[in-house]
């Protein structure tokens, strides 16, 4: 039994120090960005050694990979905290933008490493792949929102153009809010404001879609 207590902790603690490590490389790729990042530092910012970092993942790609997966983990856990306040596509939609704009999600730090990986994946197959599978995986979501809900109320719309028309105004916000120094409050209420006025554009009696506050 106090064989089990003993490894029990351990790996507690060795999950612990993994996620200290991958939010050091988060923290350090918001600075840095990708190019020129080493080991080195992920180790300065956790407090540990090289050798800590290399033991938990190996290479430098290894632990990069690691972050850029705890990123999407972190969306998703949200976008679920979002998404659990009722059911149906307005709410999904809905649900999809209050995460894009959450403070957790949308803040400087966080745009930077999204668009550090952004710019890096047409050079890295992996950082590609892994972009790819996530923008595919939330296109999809949208688009199948979207039919849902222009057939739900009787809509003859194009749902391809119109996902595609949102989802890339909120990465272009994301984008110009990092390029400009923005990204605080008001910029993401303003950002999210938009983006719903783009939506009740098509449904505009959808309460779902009235302004962000």
């Amino acid at each position: 039994m106090a064989q089990k207590i003993v490894k029990k902790t351990r790996l507690a603690r060795r999950a612990e120090r993994k996620v200290r490590l991958l939010d050091a490389a988060i923290a350090v790729i918001a600075h840095k960005g990708l190019i020129g990042i080493t080991m080195n530092d992920i180790a300065r910012e956790a407090g540990c050694s090289y050798g800590v970092v290399a033991f938990h993942y190996k290479s430098k790609d290894g632990v990069l990979l690691a972050a850029l997966d705890k990123l999407v983990e972190e969306y998703e856990r949200i976008w679920k905290e979002h998404a659990a306040a009722g059911t149906g596509p307005a709410v999904q939609l809905r649900a999809m933008l209050d995460s894009d704009f959450d403070r957790r999600v949308g803040n400087r730090g966080r745009i930077a490493v999204w668009s550090a990986f952004w710019a890096e994946a047409p050079r890295n197959a992996a950082y590609r792949k892994r972009c790819a599978e996530v923008k595919k995986r939330y296109d999809t979501m949208t688009e199948d929102n979207v039919r849902q809900l222009a057939s739900a109320e009787g809509l003859r719309l194009d749902a391809t153009s119109i996902a595609r028309g949102l989802n890339a105004m909120i990465d272009g916000f994301w984008i110009a809010n990092q390029v400009a120094g923005t990204g605080g409050p008001s910029d993401r209420v303003a950002a999210k404001r938009a983006c719903l006025q783009y939506l009740r554009a098509f449904f505009p009696d959808e309460p779902q879609f009235a302004p962000a506050n």
